[in-house]
């Protein structure tokens, strides 16, 4: 299936009714979590189901988000992203999750780190520290359901950028980080790549405008979405975030 144009709601509802087809039933204890300590208001923890979409378990999202049980759901926990990062995170965990559908785990010790900013119920935005593990495999390795631990990481962070890695034990890590950059082959188009590839040659505005026949006018413009796009404030840090996310 190709889920690169889908909104991430309606590719993980795809992912819920494939592994429908997959799975056997649920085995492990959810009550479990209740013995990892959190600091209210600052960590919140939750469990997504994927086969059922839900979310089967939550704790410290009311202190530290201000959603109830009720509000916090699949659908908000995978949209409430600032509109800025999601087009960098929806394709991190699109790539992690595809990965992990077609091949499976060997074991539940592997994890997703990811910082971005979400949208508390009252509108306003922090930045956060998510990591996400395999909580409940099958026998064949499927994955049955996914654990967060979330951090309020605002007094640390005020930044914009989203930062990520992946440890997956037993299996090829390259391999499974090729696999997200594959979600990035659309990010740019042809044109901004070209004026990244230019950028990276450090090139000024007028040698990339004559190296392209374009105007150094079109170049600025390009230059700025690009920023935009990247949540980047400077040549160094589009690089920095061409290079992690496999684009260059």
């Amino acid at each position: 299936m190709d889920f690169t144009e889908k909104s991430i709601s309606e590719f993980s509802r795809d992912i819920s009714y494939e592994l429908k087809n997959k799975v056997t039933s649920h085995k492990k204890n959810l009550g479990i979590l209740d013995c990892i300590p959190i600091i209210e208001g600052k960590q919140c923890i939750y469990v997504m189901d994927w086969p059922q979409y839900k979310i089967t378990y939550s704790r410290g999202v009311g202190s530290m988000l201000g959603y109830n049980h009720a509000e916090f759901d699949m659908d908000r926990a995978l949209n409430y992203i600032h509109p800025n990062d999601m087009k960098i995170v929806s394709r991190i965990i699109k790539g992690t999750v595809k990965n992990a559908v077609k091949i499976g785990f060997k074991g539940d010790d592997n994890y997703a780190l990811v910082t971005y900013r979400v949208q508390k119920k009252d509108g306003t935005y922090i930045n956060v520290l998510r990591q996400s593990s395999p909580w409940e495999l099958d026998a064949e390795g499927n994955l049955l359901s996914s654990m967060s631990f979330m951090i309020d990481i605002s007094f640390i962070s005020n930044n914009d950028k989203v930062e990520w890695d992946i440890f997956a034990n037993g299996m090829d890590n390259v391999a499974f980080k090729r696999n997200i950059y594959k979600e990035f082959i659309d990010f740019f188009t042809d044109r901004e790549l070209e004026i990244i590839k230019c950028i990276a040659k450090h090139y000024t505005n007028l040698q990339t405008a004559d190296e392209l026949f374009i105007s150094e006018h079109t170049v600025k413009t390009h230059r700025k979405k690009i920023l935009k796009k990247t949540n980047c404030h400077n040549r160094k840090e589009l690089l920095d975030f061409c290079e992690k996310n496999g684009i260059v």
